[in-house]
């Protein structure tokens, strides 16, 4: 136990402290036993920087749980987006008509929320579709999500 200049410890110095601490440990054991050790990690890093939150960019390499190879990167205008690159940025698909008259089926489109989604995240700010302003594409693919990389070696 830690102990200050006198020899005392510190905690046995600080109740109030002990309890709080007494009181957390079901709330770690509950983030190791869901989202695995590297959630302790997590909080020693941020602990250690003597701060209260690590943003994820500059957590170590050890404590990364997705590895991800950058495949391509291009701009593009945001209008030229496909079904499928709505569909790869993780929005739900929206319904946008009645049925099709050849199939008789109801039409969902992933491009239709995108659109919405990007109206009102962007529309405020002055970027909303109808101004169709340039964009970063970003193709990756993931190597591990079990935080170490399967195919590659660690840097």
């Amino acid at each position: 136990m830690a102990t200050d200049k006198s020899g005392v410890a510190i905690l046995a110095k600080q109740p109030i402290n002990r309890r709080v601490l007494l009181a957390l440990l079901p709330c770690i054991a509950a983030s190791i036993y869901y989202f695995g050790w590297r959630s302790l990690a997590m909080i020693t890093w941020a602990h250690h920087k003597e701060q209260d939150y690590c943003p994820s960019i500059h957590m170590p390499k050890w404590a990364t749980r997705t590895w991800k190879e950058l495949l391509e990167i291009r701009a593009e205008r945001i209008q030229d987006i496909t079904e499928q690159d709505a569909r790869a940025e993780g929005v739900k698909a929206k319904y946008v008509g009645g049925h099709i008259t050849l199939t008789n089926q109801e039409y969902y489109s992933y491009r239709a929320a995108f659109v919405d989604l990007w109206n009102h995240l962007n529309g405020k700010r002055g970027y909303g579709m109808d101004t169709n302003p340039y964009v970063w594409v970003l193709v990756y693919k993931i190597l591990s999500t079990t935080g170490r990389p399967l195919d590659r070696e660690e840097d």
